[in-house]
């Protein structure tokens, strides 16, 4: 995972959770978690390396989509955009908007996968 060529990827806030099932693709529905790293809800994925999120324990339900939302928050990485590897993924984008927490938000554009950074490699789930 890298994000540019001189510097790595500064996520301020993340969280994931269960999509709502009416409004819009990328509405939570209220049950969303709060992601960290090491306990810190920020952290540098720095380039061409990885990061491995603290466990969560969370009511996954694999009949329901599922959200994963990042507030990247540095003017560099905001064009730079967000792409997984994951099959089946759709992309949502908003610039300068830290509204990873809310479940209800409005106004994200749907993002081409060409010519982004990938950035969300796996979702493991136990239970």
């Amino acid at each position: 995972m890298g994000a540019t060529v001189t510097e790595g990827c500064h996520v301020a806030h993340m969280y994931a959770g269960h999509a709502a099932s009416s409004g819009d693709a990328y509405d939570f529905d209220g049950t969303q978690v709060e992601v960290k790293v090491a306990t810190a809800t920020s952290f540098l994925v720095p380039i061409n390396g990885t990061v491995v999120t603290d466990e969560n324990v969370y009511a996954f339900d694999a009949s329901k989509d599922f959200i994963v939302a990042m507030y990247i928050d540095s003017a560099a990485n905001d064009s730079m955009g967000v792409k997984t590897a994951l099959t089946g993924a759709t992309y949502y984008y908003k610039v300068t908007a830290d509204e990873v927490a809310t479940t209800n938000v409005t106004g994200y554009s749907n993002a081409s996968t060409t010519s982004m950074t990938r950035l969300l490699m796996k979702i493991e789930v136990w239970g």
